[in-house]
């Protein structure tokens, strides 16, 4: 999607939303950053691969109006990838998000929706840690959601999932096109000023939505999961919120059978394959809050779906820590643990381990000027085979925030 198309989509959005727009200070926020890195396993192969020096140019902005009871806020952002050492790794990444509220008194809506524009090095990597190739990646997600209050302490919350995933280069193979339709309903109690308690039930469609047999034939999973947990704040500085449950899936998947006949292989008769699966979930998050930083945890257990056609669980350990060493310096570090494996026995071999460490240094020269410096290390191994592959790569980031710009309209 190209710059103007992604101006439509914000002004269209903004021009179907009088009641939000009427007589509203907008603010904007722009951004500019440029980035220069070296990486010695760009695509985290165990295969022959060559060290790549980067460049990479975000202009990006926030924006929004609020209210004391709605609001529109908003990110738009390029992200121009430039590589030297391999052929063909440039890239014009984009972003766009939206977010809209208007809550009454007892009543409340929201509207969520997402353009992504990058690689499966990026935010597929994040989510589910696993990727098998870097390949382009557009992703459009639309999620609206209702909410209701009993009174004053019980809440009512139902959301609907609208997601479709595209890889727009032919060329490979591993990659399916896929789309996603979820309905969620969460029960809420505060139970005291401390503690609150919740349920939630949700129900997912997963359908592939460009098939080439016998490569890839057609996927439908559907999947369910029913959950329960708590938030307790402990202090001022110590929370933690703790959820768990079950959920169950069934995933067909359509194959074509292959004939050999002496040297030559002939297509044979097309049929299906169903397989159910059954299993639990959990997610847990601490933070503590110093008066220098922040550290916080997370472990959780999820059911994802791909672009390989199915379902995956990951096993996921991520803990962060913030440190502000002075009015002018700060630290950071990122620890991330996945464990990736198949749902269903369709899908072909996933299972691996991925790691990923990341320390970062800023130095906030002036009010507006920022300076990074970061360091990554990334090891993957997959289960059924015995080589590991390891990435280390080294990057300085240059950015500058503009002063928060209003007008009214």
């Amino acid at each position: 999607m190209k710059a103007t198309n992604l101006a439509i989509a914000v002004s269209g959005t903004l021009l179907t939303l009088p009641h939000l727009t009427h007589a509203a200070e907008w603010f904007v926020t722009p951004k500019i950053s440029t980035r220069a890195g070296y990486n010695d396993n760009l695509t985290i192969t165990s295969q022959p691969h060559n060290s790549v020096e980067e460049l990479d140019l975000i202009p990006e902005a926030s924006f929004g109006r609020k209210t004391e009871t709605s609001g529109i806020t908003g990110q738009v952002r390029f992200d121009a990838r430039r590589y030297w050492g391999e052929s063909g790794l440039n890239t014009n990444d984009r972003l766009l998000n939206l977010h809209m509220y208007d809550n009454g008194q007892r009543m409340g809506w929201t509207l969520d929706g997402n353009i992504t524009r990058d690689t499966t090095l990026q935010s597929e990597l994040n989510a589910t840690g696993l990727v098998l190739q870097r390949t382009p990646r557009l992703m459009r997600s639309l999620n609206p959601g209702w909410s209701y209050m009993f009174n004053q302490r019980t809440q009512l919350k139902l959301g609907y999932q609208y997601q479709d995933v595209r890889y727009p280069d032919q060329a490979t193979l591993l990659y399916q096109d896929y789309r996603i339709n979820a309905l969620t309903a969460t029960i809420s109690h505060q139970y005291s000023q401390r503690l609150q308690i919740f349920g939630s039930a949700s129900a997912t469609s997963y359908r592939t939505t460009k098939n080439q047999l016998p490569y890839h034939g057609a996927v439908d999973a559907r999947y369910a999961i029913l959950q329960a947990g708590a938030s307790y704040a402990f202090s001022q500085t110590l929370s933690a919120t703790v959820y768990a449950g079950a959920r169950g899936s069934r995933t067909t998947i359509q194959e074509q059978q292959l004939i050999p006949v002496g040297p030559f292989v002939f297509f044979g008769p097309v049929h299906d394959v169903t397989d159910t699966n059954v299993g639990s979930v959990v997610n847990a998050n601490v933070q503590k809050k110093f008066q220098t930083g922040t550290v916080s945890a997370n472990l959780s257990r999820e059911i994802q779906p791909t672009g390989y056609g199915g379902l995956i669980e990951t096993d996921r350990l991520r803990l962060s820590a913030h440190h502000r060493i002075s009015a002018r310096f700060s630290d950071s570090v990122d620890l991330g643990l996945y464990q990736t494996k198949e749902v269903s026995s369709t899908v072909r071999h996933l299972d691996r381990t991925f790691v990923r460490v990341e320390p970062a240094f800023t130095w906030k020269m002036t009010r507006w000027w920022h300076l990074t410096g970061s360091y990554r290390y990334a090891r993957q191994r997959y289960k059924h085979q015995s080589q590991t592959a390891t990435q280390n790569a080294v990057y300085v980031t240059l950015a500058y925030t503009w002063p928060k710009m209003t007008t009214s309209w």
